[in-house]
């Protein structure tokens, strides 16, 4: 996105945006004709690790406040996403075909929050069809002002700015899938996926789960 629309100068408002665009320069610097360089633009990704913590838990942390609402809100937008066992057939078309520098945009699967969260609350409450009410942007921005100043209160350097964020979680970032299949990605179930990852997520939140964080030992 960063790429294609500069006018919304993500790199300028979010440090890991523009850490990830760095990282690819750099990377393709040391493409030539004798070595290819590959960089894959992974979306969400869906499925566990045995024994680590998924980054989802986050999600379940957000969800909680409308636990006693009759409705949820989140944003309108939407986005492309994959399971882990797709991730892996990625990394290995992309190994065996790249020649000299390609980045290659990522994408199995393209679903709106709306969809995306009713599969969430199957998996983690077993409700079948969760009220979803789309947040203006405004409001985003609004909860997003909230959270700068908890941020710096806790003296924490989010890569992410949470307001600029309002711009980004009510598009439809949706990814064509032809890189995907190009690189040998097969189908997938990936509502299995979301279940997996939200059964974990939802143990290791209640802590019933002892698991690694994502980020070590």
């Amino acid at each position: 996105l960063a790429k294609q629309r500069p006018d919304m100068k993500l790199c300028e408002k979010h440090p890991y945006i523009r850490s990830r665009v760095d990282q690819e320069e750099v990377a393709f610097k040391y493409a030539d004709d004798d070595m290819g360089v590959a960089v894959l633009e992974l979306p969400y990704i869906f499925g566990t690790q045995p024994g680590r913590r998924p980054v989802w838990v986050i999600l379940i942390e957000q969800l909680q406040r409308f636990e006693k609402m009759p409705f949820t809100m989140y944003p309108a937008g939407g986005t492309a996403m994959l399971t882990v066992r797709q991730v892996g057939e990625a990394i290995v078309g992309a190994a065996e075909q790249v020649k000299g520098a390609r980045a290659y945009g990522i994408s199995c699967y393209n679903l709106t929050w709306r969809q995306f969260l009713k599969i969430v609350y199957r998996a983690m409450d077993g409700i079948q069809d969760r009220k979803i009410v789309d947040v203006p942007k405004w409001t985003f921005q609004a909860f997003g002002l909230v959270m700068r100043k908890d941020y710096a209160k806790r003296n924490v350097d989010s890569g992410i700015d949470p307001v600029g964020l309002a711009d980004i979680m009510g598009m439809n970032l949706f990814i064509p899938t032809d890189d995907c299949k190009e690189l040998g990605c097969t189908p997938d179930d990936i509502e299995s996926a979301i279940f997996d990852s939200i059964k974990l997520s939802k143990a290791s939140f209640e802590g019933k789960a002892k698991l690694l964080e994502m980020r070590g030992e």
